[in-house]
């Protein structure tokens, strides 16, 4: 099961992302932010997105 976490490239959702990723692998880890870019992590599934 994949899991997206939205906010990743924020401080929060970085930190949410790593406890994930130590619970599953970053295999089933989807990390959304607004600006893909700044989502720390390069072994993950990056993803453009926004709630507005």
């Amino acid at each position: 099961m994949k899991l997206a976490i939205t906010a990743a490239s924020g401080q929060l959702g970085s930190a949410i992302v790593e406890a994930t990723v130590t619970r599953t692998g970053p295999a089933d880890v989807i990390a959304v932010a607004r600006s893909p870019q700044k989502v720390k992590r390069t072994d993950l599934e990056v993803r453009a997105g926004s709630y507005v």
